[in-house]
């Protein structure tokens, strides 16, 4: 029997340069089904940012910005397979085919979710593809144990718990990873980053800075982290 392929979601304000070639990249890739790119900001979209009527394609233009979580419940939303393997990821990261075909190939477990892993301390070797088990602590946010784990995550559409509404930008992986029944990590040097685009300029924004507390105080009640 054929493996299932895999469904990838994006959401994206078009802030990455690139991000048109990273997208045909997905939409290329014998593994991938179909990919989901959530619009958060239809009037930055370049003209040839995607290919039109493309199969694998399903583009949800948005009105406003529904910030990060709440995009990723829209994507999610759209998979109708319970037992689809779904990557989410940032639009400043490019996963090779060949590290989503190794991916894929793990043998998925209802309650399984798969980051990604730091990179390597700068001058150290670069490590071949690892996936392992990684040691998960609830008490303490994602983003202290492991920076930019939550830039891809990979689940079955049956381990994914829709996030809170209260939470909008940040501890969305972290409401993810609460509902994990077991939690790896992976890593290859082929993986390609553009360090966070989107987020650095609006950290800069008070109505950001106001986001992030707000998320922070529902982290608090809703997680005991924050």
């Amino acid at each position: 029997m054929a493996e299932p392929l895999m469904q990838i979601i994006i959401p994206t304000l078009w802030k990455p340069p690139g991000l048109a070639a990273v997208l045909r990249h997905y939409l290329q890739a014998a593994v991938v089904e179909r990919l989901i790119v959530i619009d958060n900001a239809p009037a930055s979209r370049p003209a040839d940012a995607l290919p039109p009527d493309h199969p694998k394609l399903l583009l949800l233009e948005q009105s406003h910005n529904l910030y990060v979580n709440q995009a990723w419940n829209l994507g999610m939303a759209q998979v109708e397979d319970p037992e689809a393997v779904v990557a989410i990821l940032n639009d400043d990261i490019l996963l090779p085919e060949s590290v989503l075909a190794r991916l894929q190939r793990h043998p998925w477990l209802a309650g399984d979710v798969i980051g990604l892993l730091p990179e390597p301390a700068a001058g150290g070797p670069a490590p071949p593809f690892v996936l392992e088990p990684f040691p998960y602590r609830p008490d303490r946010s994602i983003g202290e144990q492991a920076k930019g784990f939550g830039s891809a995550l990979l689940m079955q559409k049956i381990s994914y718990s829709p996030i809170p509404a209260d939470l909008q930008i940040w501890f969305g992986d972290d409401w993810l990873l609460r509902h994990a029944r077991c939690v790896y990590g992976f890593w290859d040097a082929s993986i390609e980053r553009q360090h966070h685009l989107t987020m650095e300029p609006m950290r800069r924004s008070a109505v950001f800075r106001q986001r992030l507390a707000d998320d922070r105080a529902a982290a608090r009640q809703l997680l005991g982290i924050g």
